[in-house]
């Protein structure tokens, strides 16, 4: 309140969103939401890095009609475009770009999460994909911790969603990752 009295508004806004993100994060009750839920946790997310990146950072959000009301696993966005933050864009310089879109493709709701990071090398980018395959932590080297985010959806998509449903991600080293998220919808 005393940054609205002040006339500091954004910094109001942003902390508004960061308790939003904590708020919706340690909410019990359910696995699965509204995918208007999970992306209005993703705005929160997004918000809070445009204070750290200033005009570094470019963000494309696009969000097709009819989308809302699909049921997706809870915090599964943000771990994901977190990793554009931390592995992608980390060492490479600006101006950084992320396009997160979310449309319906007939039965199923589309999201694609595409950065201009730094890509992934086809080495790498086979560990994950076997990683993934056999539901294991992602093995890194000594200086790096073992990544769980993306075989942590992958489990909960498979665990909640339809059977169909499914993660796939591309890369190419010096251009940036791409990650699809397939989720079969129930009507």
């Amino acid at each position: 309140m005393q940054c609205e009295i002040d006339g500091y508004f954004t910094l109001g806004d942003n902390l508004a969103a960061l308790g939003e993100m904590f708020r919706y994060s340690i909410e019990w009750g359910t696995n699965e939401v509204p995918f208007d839920l999970e992306w209005a946790n993703l705005i929160n997310y997004i918000s809070i890095m445009k204070i750290r990146f200033d005009e570094n950072l470019e963000c494309i959000l696009e969000r097709g009609e009819h989308t809302g009301h699909i049921v997706v696993p809870k915090l599964m966005l943000q771990p994901l475009v977190e990793n554009s933050f931390s592995h992608g864009f980390h060492g490479s310089l600006p101006p950084w770009r992320i396009a997160i879109r979310g449309y319906r493709q007939m039965e199923k709701l589309v999201i694609e999460i595409e950065d201009n990071g730094l890509g992934i090398s086809e080495e790498r980018l086979r560990q994950i994909r076997q990683a993934m395959k056999e539901n294991l932590p992602i093995e890194g080297s000594e200086k790096e911790r073992k990544s769980i985010g993306i075989i942590n959806v992958k489990q909960r998509l498979e665990m909640i969603c339809k059977e169909g449903s499914k993660i796939e991600i591309s890369s190419e080293e010096g251009v940036g990752t791409k990650i699809v998220i397939t989720i079969i919808s129930e009507e």
